[in-house]
């Protein structure tokens, strides 16, 4: 299907969750693969992963799901955005705090909460179309 990175900047650092967490190994379900980069410094111990703010290969996907409505102002002001290909071709899903909770947990109680939400979002934003509009926490 296509890349995807989740994540976001924390102090102007990226970080994302690898495939050993759960969230990516559901996006994994939707056939979305980890960018190379990222994969290339996952650990089976470590659930997500910290870059650097010089190098952004790891981040960069064809959708970026961003996480916690508490760093959106951090991602949207991050100096690194207008070269990641998310942002150039509309391909970024800002996730509301309800997706985030229910998300975080991948239980049977919350999994329809995600997909509910998150397939309408991941179909605006894998368009490739940068004036599709995603509906999501901006």
């Amino acid at each position: 299907m296509g890349r995807y990175d989740g994540g976001g900047f924390r102090e102007g650092v990226p970080w994302a969750y690898t495939h050993y967490d759960v969230r990516g190994q559901f996006l994994e379900g939707f056939g979305f693969q980890l960018p190379e980069a990222l994969d290339a410094v996952s650990k089976e111990d470590e659930f997500y992963v910290e870059g650097s703010p010089e190098d952004i290969a790891m981040i960069d996907a064809d959708v970026a799901i961003w996480y916690g409505s508490g760093e959106y102002e951090a991602i949207r002001n991050s100096p690194a955005l207008p070269f990641l290909r998310a942002h150039e071709t509309g391909g970024e899903i800002y996730l509301p705090d309800q997706v985030v909770a229910a998300f975080a947990r991948v239980s049977l109680l919350s999994l329809p909460v995600v997909i509910e939400a998150l397939v309408p979002m991941i179909e605006a934003a894998a368009d490739g179309d940068p004036e599709t509009v995603v509906t999501d926490a901006r």
